[in-house]
């Protein structure tokens, strides 16, 4: 559920439903290759050479990590589908609580757990209805919008 706060901000509420958040790369990780010759030239055969040659081994280097990495993505994002099933059925059984998190963006501003759909649901709406009128319901210590750090204790309920 998207709610307006009042100062403008709009705050996703919403249940999380995977187990785990799958990691998605950050433009600061993700770094731009530049061409460049070690060589000087390129003009003579012996440069051109050599820089196709380092250039060969650089994309087997860098490509077989990029291969690497896919296949861990695509393995984990695989284990996320099978278990997907699984998770949510504990959680509409009340086994397992329902993650709800608020979101401005990619900024987690806080998360709280609640046992059961309909409890979730009234959690969502309450904590909407708190963002909407300006009120933090996580208790960031009597400030409103500061990010929720590590150490903050989440709101924990069972309906």
């Amino acid at each position: 559920m998207q709610v307006t706060a009042l100062n403008g901000r709009t705050i996703d509420v919403g249940r999380r439903w995977c187990p785990w958040s799958l990691h998605t790369p950050s433009l600061d990780e993700v770094r731009d290759a530049s061409p460049f010759s070690l060589a000087g030239s390129t003009r003579d055969v012996g440069g051109f050479v050599f820089d196709l040659i380092l250039g060969v081994i650089m994309l087997l280097v860098v490509g077989g990590g990029l291969l690497v990495r896919f296949v861990l993505e695509a393995l984990e994002a695989l284990a996320l589908l099978a278990l997907l099933p699984l998770v949510a059925a504990l959680r509409v059984l009340r086994v397992l609580p329902w993650v709800i998190r608020a979101r401005d963006g990619a900024t987690v501003l806080g998360v709280a757990k609640v046992r059961g759909w309909r409890g979730s649901e009234e959690l969502i709406h309450e904590l909407a209805a708190d963002f909407q009128f300006g009120r933090d319901p996580f208790g960031h210590a009597g400030t409103t919008w500061r990010q929720a750090d590590s150490a903050a204790q989440p709101i924990t309920r069972s309906w």
